[in-house]
């Protein structure tokens, strides 16, 4: 039996909906802070062919310079950080709790040989090391691990050698990417919607089934509730909401 660090459960429903107006109704059963929708078009098409909404995420995963730290978000998340500093190499991890985990890359900017450059490791092998340690490289779902975020400028001076700069209080880390662990696909092409829960092995696996599964159903019962909205439904409610606000 091959062994994996984590299992998906999904439901697929027949619905015409609109993302954004289903991104808005899932406020509440998700993590507030760190929600993502992400839409995609193909060229020459009219509007958004497929969509993604992330509505919760295990972990986060931020890097300043040559620092990488990784913080569980929710119990989930802790699970998957106990998967993650279990596998990494220990030469990167600084300190590790159950809770958050500091990694320090080496500073390879000064590497001359092009050969080595490409293989270099950097701080974005962060992300790649999360990927691979949870999918185990072979997992049939691995391509449901998604991780979503935004990069600053300043991430090129972890590859680069650049002149320093005065770092302003509060100054944008080099990158933030979020690990979701609540998804919604949507596909408008052929009115297919794919919800998405996952579980990391670990001491509370059993609860968190349960737990993903109540959202299932939540989650369900909210795209019921939105099936074949228009585009005008859609423009009333934003103008409602806006008008709270």
């Amino acid at each position: 039996m091959k062994k994996t660090h984590f299992k998906l459960l999904t439901r697929s429903l027949e619905a015409d909906v609109e993302p954004q107006l289903i991104f808005e109704a899932c406020e509440r059963i998700s993590n507030k802070d760190y929600r993502i929708l992400l839409e995609s078009s193909e060229p020459g098409t009219n509007g958004c062919q497929q969509s993604m909404l992330l509505l919760g995420q295990a972990l986060k995963i931020e890097a300043r310079a040559f620092q990488v730290t990784i913080t569980a978000l929710n119990n989930n998340g802790q699970a998957a950080l106990a998967i993650i500093t279990a596998n990494l190499p220990g030469t990167l991890v600084v300190k590790a709790s159950e809770s958050e985990l500091l990694l320090q890359y080496p500073d390879n900017r000064l590497l001359e040989e092009e050969s080595e450059r490409v293989k270099r490791v950097t701080p974005l092998d962060a992300i790649r090391q999360v990927l691979s340690i949870l999918s185990m490289d072979d997992h049939d779902d691995a391509e449901k691990l998604i991780v979503a975020g935004v990069a600053g400028y300043d991430l090129v001076d972890s590859l680069e050698v650049l002149p320093a700069v005065d770092f302003a209080e509060g100054d944008f880390p080099d990158f933030i990417f979020l690990l979701s662990d609540s998804q919604i696909h949507i596909d408008q092409r052929s009115n297919r919607v794919e919800i998405r829960q996952i579980i990391f092995s670990g001491p509370n696996e059993q609860y968190q089934t349960g737990k993903a599964r109540g959202t299932i159903n939540a989650i369900e019962s909210i795209v019921a509730a939105n099936n074949s909205v228009s585009g005008q439904d859609l423009n009333n409610h934003l103008s409602a909401t806006q008008s709270v606000d």
